[in-house]
């Protein structure tokens, strides 16, 4: 193979599909009994997490009824303590909602007062994040909790502590995070399992199609206003 990084995150998605299937379907299992029970899937991540909770929101291919919670500083503060409290404060979750939090170190006060909150109103709780990288580390929330200790359970990244995976030459730094490509694939794998078991109980999911394809806009449309009240609403 010509590309270390490519090579390194095709070994990293190789182990993640030997060792997460398990608690994969323990989280499709969740999202379909809120779905059963006319929940929605929320998502969150603030810094560069974002990225991996809007994967899930919108998504041509992707579930209709997902909602993102939306960290409008997009990461400056969620090293500070309190600022999840406040944000949650305008969120509308449910016991019958499933919250899917993404962070590699999973330390930061955000997410952790984020998941916090979720599960104290009853909702189910997601973490994808990698556990030892976050073992490795301190958790900043007055609790002492890291996210995978909060999570109903966790979808493990295995991605290195400090998320980058090389060196070059004598530079100090290293380069290369691969944590997005493997959230990414355990967010996919998570959307597979949970419309091909709904399927297989005789359930069909609404999807979203993407509004470039002919017929897409429409099909979208037909479908907004079955989730609009919860889907657009913070």
């Amino acid at each position: 193979m010509n590309n270390l990084f490519i090579e390194t995150v095709i070994e990293q998605l190789k182990e993640i599909d030997r060792t997460q299937n398990e608690n994969l379907e323990t989280a499709s299992k969740m999202i379909i009994d809120s779905f059963k029970n006319g929940g929605i899937m929320q998502a969150f991540g603030s810094g560069h997490s974002y990225s991996i909770a809007k994967e899930l929101v919108e998504r041509a291919g992707g579930l209709f009824a997902v909602k993102m919670i939306q960290d409008p500083a997009l990461g400056i503060y969620e090293a500070v303590p309190g600022v999840g409290d406040v944000l949650m404060r305008k969120v509308d979750i449910r016991p019958e909602d499933t919250v899917v939090i993404a962070s590699h170190s999973g330390i930061n006060p955000l997410p952790i007062e984020v998941a916090l909150n979720a599960k104290k109103r009853g909702a189910k709780l997601i973490a994808i994040t990698s556990i030892k990288a976050s073992k490795a580390l301190k958790s900043r929330h007055s609790t002492g909790l890291r996210l995978f200790e909060v999570s109903d359970v966790n979808l493990d990244t295995l991605t290195p502590e400090g998320d980058a995976n090389f060196r070059i030459g004598n530079m100090e730094e290293k380069i290369c995070p691969s944590s997005t490509m493997a959230s990414v694939a355990l967010i996919q794998s998570l959307v597979y399992k949970v419309v091909k078991n709904m399927y297989d109980e005789g359930v069909i999911c609404d999807i979203r199609v993407s509004s470039n394809v002919e017929g897409g806009l429409k099909h979208n449309l037909e479908r907004h206003l079955k989730y609009a009240d919860r889907i657009y609403r913070f």
